[in-house]
């Protein structure tokens, strides 16, 4: 099997998606049994940002939310942003939520509710892209 430029592209293509997979699915674990202890947080507001899209050289702008969420760990109040932002946003400020928090690092915390916190999801499939295309470039 020769290794020419487009071979080599192919791997490391193959590579980025297996390597991105896997970071997603170490970091998922790591957060899920590090925030052991949860507590009640409220939807304190939202951080909006506009993103702007190329779709066939076509810019599409949107608007992106991140829900700042408010919660008490031994009578100090933290107040942080999400790291799931969103196209739109089902909560609603004032909403109660529960929050998963890191005892010894209580600024490290998860929404609960939120699916794609604690969805393994994007990193299989991540990771399941980079085998296909692994594969596909063995042939």
């Amino acid at each position: 099997m020769q290794l020419n430029a487009a071979r080599l592209f192919e791997f490391a293509i193959a590579a980025f998606f297996l390597s991105r997979g896997f970071l997603y699915l170490f970091e998922m674990f790591r957060r899920i049994r590090a925030c052991s202890t949860q507590t009640v947080g409220y939807v304190a507001g939202f951080h909006e940002e506009e993103i702007t899209q190329t779709v066939d050289g076509v810019p599409h702008e949107s608007i992106v939310y991140t829900p700042v969420i408010s919660y008490m760990v031994h009578g100090r109040l933290f107040r942080a942003e999400s790291s799931c932002a969103r196209g739109m946003t089902p909560l609603e400020i004032g909403q109660e939520v529960t929050v998963r928090y890191n005892p010894e690092n209580p600024e490290e915390f998860y929404i609960a509710e939120d699916r794609m916190t604690s969805s393994y999801l994007p990193g299989i499939a991540m990771a399941a892209i980079g085998i296909a295309l692994a594969a596909a470039g063995m042939h």
